[in-house]
């Protein structure tokens, strides 16, 4: 097991992001954007400059942290949406090319896990459209080689959220090329208890991402350091380990308040190195 960190959620500017991280100690990165644009648009010349970057400080990618599938499964049905960081809404279409793109840049990075998304959370799940949400997974599947994994997030915005769609949605398709991107705080969000929802789909995940909630006085949730919040990370992480989980446990606070962003990212990153160390 090895602790990462998307690097946007420290700054914008990766030199930034990547120095701050290995002031800490840590050596492993997940991108998502830079520059104010999402890791599938940059250019040459700043594709050069962040493996440059990379390289110089000998870091690892453990992750692209891709938009792939945050997007409607046809044409503009009632949905939720969410966050696309930094990029346009786009068909299935485009997103086979970006999925296309998005192995390349794997090659390029070294790694060998591509984050994507099961397509914006539709109002009602009947028969016909998840058969057509696994016809669309199977063949971006096939498009996946060379030893690259995509990693489904278990998204609260999207379709698979749940640990029963989850356990339905990898029974559905070849699993060889897809795992899990579990976020234990997107399951809290669906109303689900992370720390059961662990024994039942343990054996799926490639990739974890962590962050933490309080409720705040009007009942909305609200992110915090990773200690403090309603996940037993403690716990769980140890839970991780004792399976002998080998992959990264990404940390994305989410914390919108610059001032305290970089103060709650350390604590964080201290209190898990504390528990992996242990």
């Amino acid at each position: 097991m090895h602790i990462s960190v998307i690097t946007d959620e420290i700054s914008q500017n990766p030199e930034y992001a990547f120095d701050f991280l290995v002031n800490l100690g840590i050596n492993h990165i997940e991108l998502r954007s830079m520059w104010e644009k999402n890791i599938i648009n940059i250019d040459q010349n700043e594709l050069q400059k962040i493996i440059n970057l990379i390289n110089e400080r000998d870091l690892k990618v453990s992750c692209l942290a891709t938009p792939i599938f945050k997007c409607f499964l046809n044409g503009s049905e009632e949905t939720t949406t969410g966050d696309r960081f930094f990029v346009k809404e786009e068909k299935y279409e485009e997103h086979l090319k970006i999925l296309s793109f998005s192995l390349k840049l794997a090659k390029i990075f070294k790694t060998n896990i591509i984050r994507i998304f099961s397509f914006w959370k539709l109002r009602s799940l009947d028969d016909d459209k998840w058969n057509e949400i696994i016809k669309k997974f199977s063949h971006a599947i096939n498009l996946s080689k060379d030893g690259i994994i995509l990693a489904l997030e278990n998204e609260h915005t999207c379709n698979i959220c749940d640990t029963n769609l989850i356990s339905k949605f990898f029974n559905s398709v070849d699993n060889s090329k897809i795992k899990l991107l579990w976020d234990p705080c997107n399951s809290l969000i669906s109303g689900i208890n992370p720390l059961d929802e662990y024994e039942q789909i343990k054996n799926l995940i490639c990739h974890v991402h962590i962050k933490n909630v309080i409720r705040s006085k009007n009942n909305q949730y609200k992110y915090t350091t990773l200690s403090d919040g309603i996940i037993d990370y403690k716990t769980l992480i140890r839970k991780l380990i004792e399976d002998n989980y080998e992959g990264a446990i990404s940390v994305e606070s989410h914390v919108e308040n610059n001032r305290m962003k970089e103060n709650i990212l350390k604590d964080s990153i201290i209190f898990l190195k504390e528990i992996v160390n242990d």
